[in-house]
C-alpha cells in the first residue's frame, strides 16, 4: 500500500458519502430489522469498491503490532511507519466527516421527513451517558473489524453475508458507528455539546474496538 493519504481522502469523502445515504434511507424504514437490512448497502459498496472508511481502519495499529512481533508480514508491501499509519487514519476519518456531513446537510435541507426522524434518533442517542456511548462505540467497532476482516481477502459471498449481519447486529442493538452518527447528526442539524460528546465518544469506542478485535483475532 502506497502511502498517499490525498487520494486515501478522496476515497474516504466517498465513503462517508455512501454511510450517509444508507443512514437516510435507514431514517426512512418503518421497519428496523429492513432498515438494519438495507444499511449495509453503504458497507457492502465501500468493500466493493475499496473505498476509506474510519471503522475498517481501526486495526490499523494493531495490525503494526502484529507485524513488529513477526506473527505476520504486511500486505501488499505495506512498509508505512507508526507515524504515517496515525495521520492516514485522521485523513480517513476527516474524508469521512466531510462526505456524510455534504450528504446530511443536503438530507436536512431537502427531506424535512427524514430531519424530524434524525432528531429523534439523534435525542434519543445524546440521553446516554458517557460510558454507555464509549461501550457502545466499542461493540460496534468490534462488529465493524470483524466485517472488515472477514472481506479482506477476496470477495465472497459469506464475506458479504458477515458484513451484512454485522451491520444489522449493531444498530439493532443501538451501538454507536461514529460515522453514521455524523450523518445523523447533519441530518438532524440541531448540534449541541451532547452531541459533540456522541461524536467524539463513538469515534473513540470504534476505535478501541476496532483495534481489540484485531488484537484478538490476530493470531
Amino acid at each position: 500500500m502506497l502511502y498517499n493519504p490525498t487520494s486515501a481522502f478522496a476515497r474516504a469523502v466517498t465513503a462517508g458519502e455512501i454511510i450517509a445515504v444508507s443512514a437516510a434511507i435507514y431514517l426512512n424504514c418503518p421497519n428496523k430489522i429492513v432498515g438494519s437490512f438495507l444499511f449495509s448497502i453503504g458497507l457492502l459498496t465501500v468493500i466493493q469498491f475499496g473505498l476509506k472508511l474510519y471503522t475498517g481502519w481501526t486495526g490499523v495499529f494493531a495490525d503494526y503490532i502484529g507485524v513488529k512481533a513477526g506473527r505476520h508480514e504486511k500486505i501488499e508491501g505495506n512498509d508505512l511507519t507508526l507515524t504515517e499509519l496515525s495521520v492516514l487514519l485522521v485523513y480517513i476519518l476527516l474524508g469521512n466527516f466531510l462526505g456524510a456531513g455534504i450528504i446530511g446537510a443536503l438530507v436536512n435541507l431537502c427531506l424535512p421527513e427524514t430531519r424530524d426522524a434524525a432528531v429523534l434518533l439523534m435525542q434519543n442517542k445524546e440521553a446516554v451517558s458517557l460510558s454507555g456511548m464509549i461501550m457502545k462505540g466499542v461493540l460496534c467497532g468490534c462488529l465493524m473489524q470483524v466485517a472488515f476482516i472477514a472481506n479482506a481477502g477476496p470477495r465472497t459471498i459469506e464475506g458479504f453475508l458477515v458484513a451484512i449481519l454485522c451491520i444489522m447486529g449493531f444498530i439493532l442493538a443501538g451501538f454507536e458507528h461514529s460515522i453514521a452518527d455524523i450523518a445523523y447528526a447533519f441530518i438532524a442539524m440541531q448540534w449541541t455539546a451532547q452531541t459533540v460528546i456522541l461524536l467524539i465518544a463513538a469515534v473513540l469506542g470504534n476505535l478501541l474496538g476496532g483495534h481489540f478485535t484485531w488484537l484478538q483475532l490476530d493470531r
